[in-house]
């Protein structure tokens, strides 16, 4: 290389150092149109479009409410998430408690076979077959009054005296 050739190359990399200096001095957060320039849209949105500190053109609004969107999805995705877990541990909290310590009285005859479901304190239903038929709630209000256990003694004795069968 000749000496002209090694200005002229020093000369260029002053020039690129002086513009790259001056963008990163300058400030140029202007988000205005510029004087004789007519106003840009976005074509999806009808959101006027701005100039970022390069002086590119982007659409600020857009932007923001995208970051929003997704945002408030987020937070709603959270809620809804907190909610049904919450809805279901009351869920299974309920039904191992309803459900979780019932017992089944069974009660096998020729007529027909019966089996009552209940727990410590009270008939909670009951289901037949054949010709037996059981009125749940007269039956629960005895049951109730007189004790769960002692109520099941008296209707073994009961469908034992009238049916022949037999209860577990």
């Amino acid at each position: 290389m000749d000496n002209n050739e090694n200005k002229e190359i020093e000369n260029v990399n002053e020039i690129e150092k002086k513009e790259i200096e001056s963008v990163e001095k300058s400030d140029n957060t202007d988000n205005t149109i510029k004087q004789g320039e007519q106003p840009k849209y976005d074509s999806m949105t009808g959101e006027p479009l701005t100039r970022d500190r390069n002086g590119i053109i982007n659409n600020a609004g857009h932007e923001q409410q995208s970051k929003k969107n997704n945002s408030d999805t987020k937070k709603v995705l959270i809620i809804l998430g907190v909610v049904v877990l919450i809805g279901g541990l009351l869920g299974s909290l309920l039904f191992f408690k309803l459900f979780g310590s019932t017992k089944k009285y069974v009660c096998k005859s020729s007529m027909g076979n019966i089996t009552i479901i209940y727990n410590k304190k009270t008939i909670l239903g009951y289901a037949t077959t054949g010709g037996i038929s059981y009125d749940l709630d007269g039956q629960k209000k005895i049951a109730e009054q007189i004790g769960v256990d002692y109520y099941l003694d008296e209707f073994n004795d009961w469908f034992v005296l009238t049916t022949s069968g037999t209860c577990k």
